[in-house]
């Protein structure tokens, strides 16, 4: 009895089936393209959409390159100028040392002058 039942159950839902696609079958033909080019278009909306946020992705991440770009060059411009400057203070050092044992050999050459004279 309960396999007889299911098997009833099986033929109507077989038969709703079949009525539902001869249902869609009966659809005016001038209203089957009017559907197709309606999902067609609908198809294309959302391509369209698709598109256009991966348009908007990209052009977000090429202007945060663009701002890591230009900061990574004024961060490069700034090293540069900051050993330019650490290259002429060493200069300026070097250069009053080397003064400053100017002076000096000067001076012993004077006083070691003085002491020649005296002996």
């Amino acid at each position: 009895a309960s396999e007889l039942l299911t098997q009833q159950l099986v033929e109507e839902r077989e038969r709703s089936y079949a009525s539902a696609f001869a249902k869609y079958m009966e659809i005016d033909p001038l209203l089957k393209p009017a559907v197709f080019v309606g999902f067609a278009a609908l198809g294309t909306l959302i391509m369209n959409v698709l598109a256009y946020m991966a348009c908007y992705a990209g052009r977000v991440l090429a202007r945060r390159q663009h701002a890591l770009d230009l900061k990574a060059a004024e961060e490069k411009k700034q090293r540069k100028e900051e050993r330019k400057l650490q290259r002429r203070k060493e200069e300026k050092r070097e250069e009053r040392r080397r003064r400053r044992a100017a002076k000096e050999s000067a001076l012993e050459a004077e006083t070691g002058g003085e002491a020649s004279d005296v002996s």
